[in-house]
Order: structure tokens, then sequence, then C-alpha cells
């Protein structure tokens, strides 16, 4: 070997060294500052908190491959937790009125320039290991956050997802390549909830909403005191039973031809089936189509005043 390659050789060498010992000092002077340089580690998993309690967020937009995610209203602060996501391997934008978690998928992805350069320094490299535990997204909404919150979007290849106690005016869109798992428990809205997925797996429980659209292959709907004024379902195959403060005859009503049994206001229906509204101004439409799925649609009476 040449001399002068021993040489870069060795320069090499030392600007690595000196390299692991800067992000070292680096990291003990941020954590000494209260900043840290990688998640907080806990149990082989890794947790990162943002806060934006002080946030009129209007918009949180969520896009990985596997996670679960949880949005729990009623809190007395706003923040972000992520937990067991590999370091330098998402964006966390918390600034302006978005909450955006976008995860970078592969290398290639870095370099997409149309969307900007998402390097964020080798010493992510230092830390290949993915994190143990299951990767989990918790946002805890305050009131300021669900008074402006305006739409909530979710993007994954396979997601369970779980929304408590939240009132807000927001556009609810949930859309996966391969599966979804939604809970919904005490979530009030006057606009849109829409699902996509090939497998959607639906529970709701004491909930309103405008309007519910589901596109699925294989579709489950269980569904507790939902309010809706127009319920749009399409799958191939599952099972749909909703129990509702609704008064049915107040509905345009479409069941499409089927071998799935409809039961609609605890009588059974011919498929295809239809029926008018008899108020002279309808609430709203029930479409249902598919080839095998069942349906139930229940009332519950009296039927009390829609909430937001």
């Amino acid at each position: 070997m040449k001399p002068t390659s021993v040489v870069f050789l060795v320069v090499a060498a030392l600007l690595i060294i000196a390299g692991m010992i800067t992000c070292s000092v680096a990291r003990n002077i941020a954590e000494a500052d209260g900043y840290l340089l990688f998640s907080d580690t806990e149990d082989g998993g890794t947790r990162r908190t943002e806060d934006f309690s002080d946030q009129p967020i209007t918009k949180l937009e969520l896009a990985f491959s596997d996670a679960e995610i949880y949005i729990i209203g009623g809190a007395e602060k706003s923040y972000i937790e992520i937990l067991n996501f590999r370091d330098g391997m998402y964006n966390l934008t918390t600034a302006g009125k978005n909450v955006k978690l976008d995860e970078i998928t592969d290398i290639k992805s870095m370099f997409d320039l149309q969307n900007g350069f998402s390097f964020s320094g080798i010493r992510y490299f230092l830390r290949a290991k993915q994190p143990e535990g299951v990767r989990r997204v918790n946002i805890y909404l305050n009131s300021l956050a669900t008074e402006n919150l305006r739409v909530i979007t979710v993007t994954a290849k396979n997601c369970t997802m779980e929304i408590q106690n939240l009132s807000a005016v927001c556009d609810i869109t949930a859309t996966a390549t391969e599966s979804l798992i939604l809970k919904a428990d005490g979530l009030h809205t006057s606009s849109a909830l829409t699902v996509n997925a090939p497998v959607s797996d639906l529970t709701f429980t004491d909930t309103t909403f405008n309007a519910v659209t589901m596109d699925a292959s294989h579709g489950f709907i269980e569904a507790d005191n939902m309010f809706f004024q127009s319920l749009d379902i399409e799958t191939d195959e599952g099972d749909i039973a909703i129990t509702a403060p609704i008064t049915l005859s107040d509905y345009n009503i479409d069941i499409g031809s089927g071998e799935g049994k409809a039961n609609i206001g605890g009588m059974d229906r011919p498929r295809p089936y239809s029926a008018s509204a008899t108020a002279e101004t309808p609430v709203g439409n029930i479409k249902f189509t598919s080839a095998k799925a069942s349906i139930s649609l229940k009332e519950i009476t009296p039927a009390p005043t829609p909430g937001q």
C-alpha cells in the first residue's frame, strides 16, 4: 500500500473517532441543558415527547407503515408521545397549526428532494437496531386543540387506532393498504369519518358523526349508540351491526342486493330493499352495498336531539 493511502486511512480513522467523541460530548451537553440527541430509552424501547399545549392545532397528519395510534381528548395539555420508532427514521413537525408525523421508510426517501431533505445526522445510524416493543403514537389534546381541530388524517399499511373522549368539528380520514382497526368511545363530531382499507374493523360506543363512509373488502362495524346523518357502507364481506339514537323513518334507505341478511328496525328485509323517508325533510341517507355481508340497523327510541 502506498504511503499516501496509509496516511488517508489513518486520517479517516481519526476523523471517525473524533466524530464519535464529539457525538458523545454533545449528547452529555444536550442532556445537561434539557435536550436529547436521542429519544429516551426504557426497557429496550424509546420514547420521544413533544409539547404543543399553547398551539391552536387545526390538523393532525400521521403517515407510517405499522403502528398503534391513541388520540385522547380532554387532557390538561396537548402533547405527542412517539414510542419505539427508530431515531432519525421519521419526521415530526409541530410548527404552526399542524402536527405531522411522517415515517422515513427507507434510505431513498431521505433524498426525496421534492418533499425536503430528511437526513438528520450520522449519529442515528450508530443506533441501527430497531427499538423493542410495539410502535405507538399517543396524542393528548387539550381544549385549545379540540376547539380548533379541523382535520385528522392517518395513512398506514396496518394500523390500530383508538379515539377517546374527543369532541371536535373535524373530518377524520383513515386509510390503510392492508388492515385498519378503529375503536372510538366518546367521539363526537359534526363532520365526516372516512375509512378506506381492505380489512376494516370498526367499533363505536357513544359517538356522533355527520357522515360515515367505509370502503372495504372485509368490513366489520359494531356500533352502540352511534348517531349519524349519512351512512355509506361498501364491503364485499363482513358484518355491520348498528344501534342508533335515530328514527329510521326519517332516513332514505337503500340496501343493495346480496346474500347477507338485512335486518332494519328489528324486521328482516328482502334484498334489495329501499324506503323513502316519511319526514318532509329527511334527516339523511343510509346506503349499504355488499355481495355477502349482513347488516343490522336498530333505532334507540325516543331519539334524542343530535349533539354536536
